[in-house]
């Protein structure tokens, strides 16, 4: 797990590996990347982490992460790629 500072990144070359897949085992997975992420931030004393996602279909994926403690904070575009940036605070204990 590693930590770095917040870019866009384009998915457009790995896109296509991602059609057709298991939207379950999609969820799954975002799910277990956001808890390793949440608790390596916390475990580092970093006090906010963004993360950008597939912000396009029906949401669900945002709202995902809104249900995890993310705030919405821009809306961007990658070519015909629609994405959202989030980022949840941390206190230090």
């Amino acid at each position: 797990m590693w930590i770095h500072t917040p870019r866009v990144c384009s998915r457009s070359e790995s896109q296509s590996s991602w059609r057709g897949q298991s939207y379950a085992v999609l969820a799954l997975f975002d799910e277990a990347v956001a808890w390793l992420a949440d608790d390596e931030t916390k475990r580092l004393g970093v006090p906010l982490l963004r993360v950008d996602c597939y912000g396009g279909g029906q949401g669900d994926l945002v709202r995902f992460y809104e249900s995890a403690g993310y705030r919405r904070t821009e809306t961007i575009k990658v070519k015909e790629w629609p994405g959202q940036i989030l980022e949840r605070r941390f206190v230090s204990s």
